[in-house]
């Protein structure tokens, strides 16, 4: 399960939003016609998608409708969407980008240090820094410092990361914790270092 959208996931994503609507939902032949594809595509986008917790699918009589969940990723995707109707998805929610922002959490937010946290090469950082610059969804505080500032974004992104890391350690033995970018596993409140390192990482 890949860290963000392809390109049929976001414009599946895209449709599916819409700010008049009392609920985000539409069946799969409704979706296919909009997108210009076969239904077959559109069940296999949707099943990524319901495999990331952002929609479910559920049948209404003989139709199968695609909606959003409840999860609080998926929510918080809505309420980014909602504040930046102007927006596209593809601008901000690609792999690439999704990647970037999510090595943009915790200061100070070099070029180096999203490289190394993202497991990114520099020059990939660069280029997809330099188009979210350009869409006005990062700022460069200093020469070599970048924030987010795209309303929502950073909610979205920190609950995006959680709801990844919580399905890696999901029926793993023991406390674990999601702390991002990594899983935790915890000891005892009781001890000075209580968050153990696992190696379980949202990448």
């Amino acid at each position: 399960m890949s860290f963000g959208f392809g390109s049929r996931e976001l414009l599946l994503l895209q449709l599916l939003y819409s700010p008049d609507a009392a609920v985000a939902s539409c069946s799969m032949s409704e979706a296919a016609k909009k997108m210009g594809v076969s239904t077959t595509v559109v069940s296999r986008v949707a099943a990524s998608l319901v495999e990331k917790g952002f929609l479910d699918v559920r049948r209404d009589g003989k139709r199968k409708v695609i909606g959003f969940t409840n999860a609080p990723h998926a929510i918080a995707l809505l309420q980014l969407a909602a504040d930046n109707q102007l927006v596209l998805f593809e601008n901000v929610l690609s792999v690439s980008a999704v990647r970037v922002l999510s090595g943009m959490l915790h200061p100070p937010a070099s070029v180096e240090a999203i490289s190394r946290i993202t497991r990114t090469p520099e020059i990939t950082v660069r280029r997809t820094l330099a188009k979210l610059l350009e869409k006005g969804v990062v700022a460069r505080l200093k020469p070599t410092e970048y924030r987010i500032i795209l309303p929502r974004l950073q909610d979205f992104i920190e609950e995006y990361s959680k709801s990844v890391l919580r399905n890696k350690i999901a029926g793993l033995r023991g406390v674990f914790n999601p702390w991002w970018p990594n899983a935790v596993f915890r000891t005892s409140e009781q001890q000075k270092e209580f968050m153990t390192p696992t190696g379980i990482s949202i990448f």
